[in-house]
């Protein structure tokens, strides 16, 4: 039985680590949408050239290039978003927004902080500070303290894949000048 408030608070501290490891991912996704919204325009523009010229100009090769120019343009944005994904946010800050959004004071992330020093090099602080975290922090909710932005850009990224899904649905008619029908050849009697 004396090891019933040891697996009370570790279930307590697992729970508030996974609600802090939550906002922090609900942070970063926000952070690489963000982020690929705001290069995608350049690359949707990047397509429509080579686009416009392959309908013009059909044939020449010209399809390699919009090819080309859809590669480039997916490879800048994916590569700024897994770039923004992959940078590293501040120690505890799912928890700092956790604390923020439920007015805690800091005690979540005081909580997981202590709570990362080994329970034998812990002061009857610390052991109070994780324990008062616990105790009034019930409900953590971490969708709603980390918002996942809608991102500014979103309106013309929208309009310039409508204009792109336009342009390529258009036919341009070229008139090509076809040679005179051979005449029959006269039969031989």
């Amino acid at each position: 039985s004396s090891d019933l408030p040891r697996v009370r608070l570790e279930r307590g501290l697992a729970r508030l680590e996974r609600s802090a490891r939550r906002a922090e991912r609900r942070e970063t996704v926000g952070r690489v949408l963000t982020a690929a919204a705001r290069i995608a325009p350049l690359a949707l523009v990047l397509v429509a050239p080579p686009l416009a010229y392959a309908k013009v100009h059909p044939g020449h090769g010209a399809e390699r290039w919009v090819l080309v120019a859809g590669i480039v343009g997916l490879a800048l944005l994916v590569g700024r978003g897994v770039w923004a994904g992959l940078r590293r946010s501040a120690p505890l800050a799912g928890a700092i927004e956790l604390d923020a959004f439920h007015a805690t004071g800091g005690r979540i992330a005081n909580a997981l902080a202590f709570s990362r020093i080994p329970a034998g090099e812990r002061s009857a602080l610390m052991e109070l500070a994780i324990e008062d975290a616990l105790a009034s922090v019930e409900k953590l909710e971490p969708a709603r303290a980390v918002r996942v932005p809608v991102p500014r850009e979103l309106p013309i990224v929208a309009l310039l894949v409508v204009g792109l899904v336009g342009l390529s649905l258009v036919e341009v008619r070229t008139l090509r000048a076809l040679p005179p029908k051979a005449a029959p050849k006269p039969m031989l009697l």
